[in-house]
């Protein structure tokens, strides 16, 4: 049930922001990434290598000082570098969750011509993949995305830095492992009137 709340708000958000006046579109770079696997039969850490990710973001105005609106993230494959401190050999282990989310930015000023701002985004990771190395015959899904994070704007140009958590399922007949993959990513974008 959460989860299809989770859903509905975020396509709310996203309809409910398609009059906005803003629309970003960015290229993340993922510099960190690291994730657990939790179920009955235990536990395991991973590290994750460097990845890229596009997005876009469409922002409506609610005050001079806060915008709300809602965001799509597709990120590439990223590989798993290393399992409970052991590196990975072999085939490449890819996975990647593609989010849709609410946000809400707080803008500050931040010198002549810059914005700065605070975000929070709350949405639903719609899909959750991987290749055959990393999902076998396993089934996946997704769940829960959240991030935190920062930035300035200077003439258009968005440069942000967020903090972002992203859950999933991975489920093999009876048995089934949560995934929580966290990232930092530093992304670059470009603002402009729809």
């Amino acid at each position: 049930m959460l989860k299809k709340m989770l859903v509905v708000c975020a396509v709310v958000s996203l309809a409910g922001s398609a009059f906005a006046a803003d629309m970003v579109a960015k290229v993340n770079l993922d510099v960190s990434g690291s994730g657990k696997f939790s179920s009955s039969w235990g536990s395991m850490d991973m590290t994750a290598g460097m990845g890229f990710g596009i997005g876009a973001e469409v922002i409506d105005k609610v005050s001079d000082s806060v915008e709300v609106g809602g965001g799509l993230e597709y990120q590439m494959g990223r590989k798993i570098e290393k399992v409970d401190g052991v590196a990975v050999t072999g085939p490449e282990v890819l996975f990647n969750f593609v989010p849709i989310y609410g946000l809400v930015k707080v803008n500050f000023p931040a010198g002549e011509g810059a914005t700065g701002f605070g975000k929070l985004q709350l949405g639903y990771s719609i899909i959750h993949s991987g290749n055959d190395a990393y999902k076998g015959t396993s089934t996946l899904g997704g769940g829960l995305h959240y991030g935190v994070g920062g930035g300035v704007v200077v003439s258009d140009v968005v440069l942000e830095l967020m903090y972002s958590t992203y859950k999933g399922t991975l489920t093999e007949g009876a048995n089934k492992a949560d995934i929580d993959y966290t990232k930092i990513a530093l992304s670059g974008g470009y603002k402009f009137k729809i």
